[in-house]
């Protein structure tokens, strides 16, 4: 009766005031969707009667503030366990202008400006075929030593943020427990109940350089440990960690997989300060020449030095280049190149990346070569083992350089890469699994937008960190808040600075990135990625059309 706006009689209303409390406490029953609807309509439709509204505004601000209470007390309870001074702080205020607030303490860098904070994530070591760089000021590809397996780790977050120190206060608290919660098991907990196992640093503009280096030589420890043979520098991780966290948004793999939490929204949030990192490492004391170094590689790809034939250039023979090394130079444009220099050469860097994958991995009137991912259900092949035959009971993920990896008991992960002639389909019939694979010719635009589209959506995502991450803007300084290396350009510094400043600002505009892609670039045509990408006039000053300029790259 209330919500076809009848009008009720005074005693039905005057009724319906003593049971106001009992329909707000019906609302809050989450657990009850249907029941907490029915009740905040009735509540709703009491507030348009004569029934004076601010009845029903009453109780709830006022279960709202019994709410916040509740909610300070604990948190008195929390500090007062970790030893700690509470700050005085509202609750109800939004915390997105002053960036990550801890989950422990609720306090942010500006409150805490001493203690740094970081960010809850799940690392793992992992394998990665590329090409290992020689330790040298500077170096061609054809310096490069041959493909081989190397180590370094990829890592996901749900984005949760803490203190170090409220960390370790609470893993103190944990582990005086009976019966004692391990370190990271309490950890998992605070972090929504995502798995956890490391603490990702964060730059802010209140935390000083001293503070965050010790904080990154903790997680490089944490999740890589001492330099081992067969592992690559620190710089290359944090830079091949980058690539595989973008590719899984890529290729449409889960984030959320291993950890029972955090999304693409997360984990793409993320990449401010996963840039961070990688800039320290790149500039860090100890790391001598790893600037030029990196300089260099993408200069010499950007010259044509992956297909040197194809563009009938006279350089010394280089290795076979993997897949994961091109795609590792190409992240490494964030580090090394100002937004200036990507824009003029983005078009070249795009030619060169499709004219090395189709000129590798294809051939005209021949099928697809693509490079897959296999993992098992038990324990990892070892690294020096040759590829094996496809069993039918492993899982095959068709794409090119996608996969998800997997935990073996020492917690040791490896990667098999498998070239296999075609994509694959599974099915299971009764039991028993089959696995058959559907040869896709590339001189046909459907394959060849299929195999090339999660590469040039991965170009597009760079491009939108370039200038999210490099663009002028009026409101930060060309002054870093940190030390470089004095013998980088400026932009470095204005980088740095950005990413400190603007970090809350980033981390929205890396969600509507998220969103883009998802919406408009995952099943985007070959035209529409070119245009996205700014260099559709270039690919038809080539060309009639984007399919015929590809296509001049098969063999």
């Amino acid at each position: 009766m209330l919500q076809i706006q009848c009008t009720p009689p005074e005693g039905f209303i005057g009724s319906l005031i003593e049971v106001v409390p009992q329909l707000h406490t019906l609302e809050c029953k989450k657990e009850r969707q249907d029941i907490a609807f029915a009740a905040a309509l009735v509540l709703d439709a009491l507030a348009k009667t004569r029934l004076d509204e601010s009845q029903v505004e009453k109780v709830r601000r006022r279960a709202k503030q019994r709410k916040h209470g509740a909610a300070m007390a604990k948190r008195k309870k929390i500090l007062k366990q970790l030893h700690q001074k509470p700050v005085d702080i509202d609750l109800g205020e939004s915390d997105e202008e002053e960036g990550f607030a801890c989950l422990v303490c609720r306090e942010t860098a500006k409150h805490r400006p001493a203690d740094v904070l970081g960010i809850y994530a799940f690392a793992r070591r992992v394998e990665v075929l590329t090409n290992a760089v020689p330790n040298e000021p500077t170096c061609s590809f054809s310096s490069l030593e041959a493909p081989k397996r190397l180590g370094c780790y990829t890592s996901v977050t749900h984005l949760n943020a803490i203190h170090h120190a409220c960390h370790k206060e609470a893993a103190q608290i944990d582990a005086a427990m009976r019966p004692p919660k391990r370190e990271w098991d309490g950890a998992t907990v605070r972090n929504l109940k995502t798995r956890c196992n490391c603490i990702l640093p964060i730059m802010t503009e209140y935390t000083s350089q001293a503070q965050y280096a010790r904080s990154c030589a903790a997680f490089v420890e944490r999740v890589s440990g001492s330099r081992r043979r067969g592992q690559l520098r620190m710089y290359e991780q944090c830079v091949y960690n980058m690539r595989m966290l973008i590719a899984r948004m890529c290729w449409g793999h889960s984030y959320s997989a291993d950890t029972s939490g955090g999304g693409a929204d997360h984990n793409l949030s993320a990449l401010p300060v996963l840039l961070q990192l990688s800039l320290h490492a790149l500039d860090q004391e100890g790391a001598a020449h790893e600037r030029s170094r990196a300089a260099s590689l993408v200069e010499q790809f950007v010259a044509g030095a992956a297909t040197p034939f194809l563009f009938h250039l006279e350089l010394p023979p280089s290795p076979n280049i993997t897949a994961e090394f091109i795609m590792y130079v190409v992240t490494s444009t964030l580090q090394v190149m100002s937004i200036k220099d990507w824009r003029a050469h983005k078009y070249v860097i795009v030619r060169n990346l499709v004219a090395y994958l189709l000129s590798t991995y294809a051939g005209k009137g021949y099928r697809s070569r693509p490079v897959q991912l296999l993992y098992g259900e038990v324990a990892p092949v070892p690294a020096s083992a040759a590829p094996a035959p496809v069993p039918a009971s492993h899982s095959i993920l068709s794409g090119l350089l996608q996969g998800r990896l997997y935990e073996a008991e020492d917690d040791e992960d490896a990667i098999e890469w498998l070239h296999l002639t075609g994509t694959a389909d599974s099915r299971s019939d009764g039991g028993a699994s089959t696995t058959t694979f559907v040869p896709r010719a590339l001189d046909e635009e459907e394959g060849l937008t299929a195999f090339l589209r999660p590469f040039l959506v991965y170009v597009a995502i760079i491009d939108e960190l370039h200038t999210a991450f490099k663009a002028p803007d009026a409101d930060v300084s060309d002054e870093a808040l940190y030390t470089t290396d004095t013998s980088a350009s400026p932009w470095v510094g204005s980088l740095g600075n950005r990413l400190a400043v603007q970090l809350p600002a980033l981390i929205d505009r890396m969600k509507c990135l998220r969103q883009n892609v998802a919406d408009h670039l995952l099943q985007a045509s070959l035209p529409h990625l070119c245009d996205v990408l700014g260099i559709l006039p270039d690919v038809l000053g080539e060309a009639p059309s984007p399919f015929k300029w590809a296509t001049q790259f098969l063999g």
